[in-house]
């Protein structure tokens, strides 16, 4: 069964903007909403790159393309970086519903 943007935003509820490195706070590691994706691939990237959360999406959703995907990671990441989780939380649930034939001009112009 594959994981879903609720079951994963449960497990990870507290995303925050910061470096790469991960810290911990209250005896737990912090991460982003891109490290709750990886970490739910059993990746240990807590501030992953872009292309590394491309993996992890296309590991989640494998219909999505190379390029759907990269596209996804670049806005999650930015919407993290503005502080703006619910966005980025709502990109990462549209890339795990997205099919691989539903290019939005968004995705495909860009």
């Amino acid at each position: 069964m594959a994981l879903t943007i609720d079951q994963i935003q449960a497990r990870f509820p507290n995303p925050r903007k910061i470096g790469s490195t991960p810290i911990v706070v209250d005896n737990a590691f912090t991460y982003c909403v891109g490290g709750a994706l990886c970490l739910s691939t059993d990746r240990a990237w807590y501030w992953p790159d872009r292309p590394q959360l491309a993996l992890a999406l296309r590991d989640l959703n494998p219909t999505l393309s190379r390029k759907q995907a990269f596209w996804y990671a670049t806005r999650i990441i930015g919407a993290n970086d503005r502080e703006d989780f619910a966005r980025a939380w709502q990109l990462a649930r549209q890339a795990l519903q997205r099919r691989g034939d539903a290019i939005t001009d968004e995705v495909s112009n860009t």
